[in-house]
């Protein structure tokens, strides 16, 4: 249908373009192969974000698998920049959605741009539970992150992963209220990462 469309407009460089967008799937390449079709400065600038996006989450998911569909097209109207899926093992369908939407909120009244996404919970604990032994006890450190600094601190938690513990990351950016977090929740150790990395008393 889409080729159709484009058919009727006519030959150019664009609808060129965008009849190989659905071939545009795959690895870091992708990005090469895109910006070869669509020779435009703002696209290039859009096409190095997500290069970089792709760099970082390539960091994070060390034993998954991160797979770019620049002819990704979703059901929902609202979002304004990238999109993204996550897939489990063992589950056909997704279980992670979400990406940019900037203009959204502001249909409640507080004009602000966002990301976000939905996991569902159901799914993953379903396939956790026939896979794993879910453990209660309470993770042995929190990694807490000075502005600036949250990719190392991410990287710094999986270290603590390799090294045998188990170890979270905390969500909040104020240092008194992770440790009282950790207080809460029986966290005997409190990594913060800015330069250096170095643990922190209750």
């Amino acid at each position: 249908a889409l080729n159709d469309l484009l058919d009727k407009i006519g030959k150019n460089d664009i609808t060129h373009a965008l009849k190989r967008l659905p071939r545009l799937f795959g690895g870091e390449e992708v990005f090469e192969k895109a910006s070869k079709f669509f020779r435009d400065e703002k696209i290039d600038k859009i096409l190095d974000n997500l290069r970089s996006v792709y760099k970082d989450v390539s960091q994070l998911c060390v034993d998954g698998e991160i797979t770019v569909d620049l002819g990704m097209v979703n059901r929902t109207d609202y979002y304004t920049g990238i999109i993204i899926k996550g897939y489990l093992e063992g589950y056909g369908e997704e279980v992670l959605s979400g990406g940019r939407y900037d203009k959204l909120i502001a249909e409640f009244g507080y004009d602000v741009p966002a990301t976000g996404f939905a996991v569902n919970v159901n799914a993953v604990s379903s396939i956790i539970s026939k896979n794993t032994k879910v453990s209660v006890k309470p993770s042995d450190i929190i990694v807490f992150a000075e502005k600036g600094y949250e990719m190392k601190a991410v990287l710094a938690a999986q270290n603590y992963r390799k090294q045998g513990l188990t170890a979270e990351n905390a969500l909040s950016d104020n240092l008194d209220e992770v440790k009282e977090y950790a207080a809460k929740k029986g966290i005997k150790r409190i990594a913060v990462v800015n330069e250096n990395i170095a643990e922190v008393s209750e």
